[in-house]
């Protein structure tokens, strides 16, 4: 048991390591721009990558073919270097930052914050369903599911009868 944990706890420490490192840059460039609303905006990228990528997990949980893993970090991926391109090209050429350039920098930081949550969240949530799934793989049967109950119920009423007759 103590072994599957380890086994599926460190790559899912590697990934969060590896996730906070793009988010502390990201962070990092905002508090350098002075820009108003990079809190906000990232508070609004971590919760809606937090609740996408639980979404995401669930979906290849429950259906295991609609989504393949590589498949998911394609697009991620994909829609990540869109993000930082616009939001590199944006910062170069950032002699003024107007309202227009400065919604267009935040909502690519928005985007990107959002795809990282979701590249790296894949891995972070699979990891205690495939602990659970490793640790009571033999116990989460139907087989068990309907002939523990039963064996408690015979029980309790084994008990509840003799108490009655004694």
């Amino acid at each position: 048991m103590l072994q599957a944990f380890l086994l599926q706890f460190i790559p899912a420490m590697v990934q969060g390591v590896t996730l906070a490192i793009p988010l502390g840059i990201l962070l990092a460039v905002f508090l350098r721009l002075d820009l108003p609303e990079y809190k906000n905006t990232l508070k609004r990228a971590l919760y809606w990558g937090f609740w996408l990528s639980l979404f995401f997990v669930a979906v290849k949980v429950g259906t295991r073919n609609a989504i393949t893993r590589e498949g998911f970090e394609a697009l991620t991926i994909v829609i990540a270097i869109v993000a930082e391109v616009v939001l590199l090209v944006m910062l170069f050429f950032k002699r003024d930052l107007s309202k227009k350039v400065n919604k267009v920098v935040t909502m690519s930081a928005f985007v990107l914050a959002i795809m990282f949550i979701l590249f790296h969240g894949m891995e972070l949530w699979l990891m205690p369903y495939q602990i659970f799934i490793g640790a009571t793989g033999k116990y989460m049967t139907l087989n068990f599911l309907i002939e523990k109950p039963g064996l408690f119920n015979g029980y309790s009423l084994w008990t509840f009868k003799r108490r009655r007759y004694v």
